[in-house]
Parts: structure tokens; C-alpha cells; sequence
């Protein structure tokens, strides 16, 4: 079984929370499919350098950055996991760390009580869209950014766990 932790106590949590996912928030489908590990954490560490790229990619010699991503460019050497939490992780092991879409602070918006949902308050909805909290992409780090500052964060808050709570309570 793909789905399976290799240690019983683990699959019986994650079986918990599934059904408490699919119990509680009903506008989604659980568990989110192609969930890769951009989608869940701040940001990721890219170790290449100029001389890592294939020598017969238009980008040799060229350090990797966002934009040379947006061309087409991939970083070859990603760090660990880890060192995707914070630029200092990052920059410990050399690395370059860019942050990721904030598919987190999104789907926690997007959970709001909808018109006709139980807890749904017009109010509520309103100040969301007067303070710009809502993301309408997740990519558009000008829309996470202003997600963060009306909840109270900086624009580049590393951790959008935090911002949600916020915006919960």
C-alpha cells in the first residue's frame, strides 16, 4: 500500500486526520492529490552552481534564479527537505533558497464558512475582502504578501501556519 507509513501508530494518526479532513472541510477532496513538498513548505534550496547545468542547456553557466525558472530553467541539486524551511538552513549548506507559492495560507482562506455554510458571517466576509486577504492564486506572491500584512505579519512571514491561525481566530 503506497499510503502506508510502515509503522502502525503513524497510519492510525494520519487515517484520524483524513477522516477529520473529510468530516470538517467538505469543499475539498482529501487527501489533495500531487501534493509535492513546494506545496507544504516556505520555500526550497536549490545547491546548483554556474557549472552544474547541462553543458547543452541553453542556461550553462548560468546560476539558477526564480526568473530563469519561469523560462524553463530547473535547479539540478535541490537541498534536503530541510534546508527548504528558512533562507539561514539554506545559505548553511550554500544554497540559494527561493520561497514557494503559499498554497498553505491559501487553502486556509479558502476553508471560510461559504453564504449558507454554518458559521458563515457577512460581516467576516466582508473585512476579508476589504483587507485583501483573500488569494485568488497561490503563486502570486503579491497576493500572499498582502495576506500576511493584513493579518498582521511581515509580507515574507516564513511561516504561514502561523498567519492561519491568525486569520482563524
Amino acid at each position: 500500500n503506497p499510503a502506508d507509513l510502515g509503522d502502525e501508530e503513524c497510519n492510525k494518526f494520519k487515517d484520524y486526520c483524513q477522516r477529520q479532513l473529510v468530516l470538517n472541510h467538505t469543499r475539498y477532496v482529501w487527501p489533495i492529490a500531487n501534493v509535492t513538498v513546494d506545496d507544504i513548505m516556505p520555500g526550497y534550496c536549490c545547491l546548483d552552481t554556474p557549472t552544474d547545468t547541462d553543458d547543452s542547456n541553453v542556461f550553462w553557466g548560468e546560476r539558477y534564479t526564480s526568473s530563469r525558472s519561469a523560462k524553463g530553467m530547473t535547479c539540478q541539486m535541490r537541498g534536503l527537505f530541510h534546508t527548504g524551511l528558512s533562507e539561514d538552513a539554506c545559505s548553511n549548506v550554500g544554497g540559494n533558497w527561493f520561497r514557494t507559492a503559499c498554497i498553505n495560507l491559501y487553502t486556509c482562506i479558502e476553508a471560510r464558512p461559504r453564504n449558507g455554510e454554518a458559521g458563515y458571517k457577512e460581516t467576516f466576509e466582508q473585512w476579508t475582502k476589504d483587507n485583501q486577504i483573500a488569494i485568488y492564486d497561490p503563486h502570486d506572491e503579491e497576493q500572499c504578501e498582502q495576506a500576511r500584512t493584513a493579518l498582521g505579519y511581515a509580507p515574507d512571514y516564513i511561516d504561514d501556519f502561523d498567519v492561519c491561525q491568525t486569520f482563524n481566530d
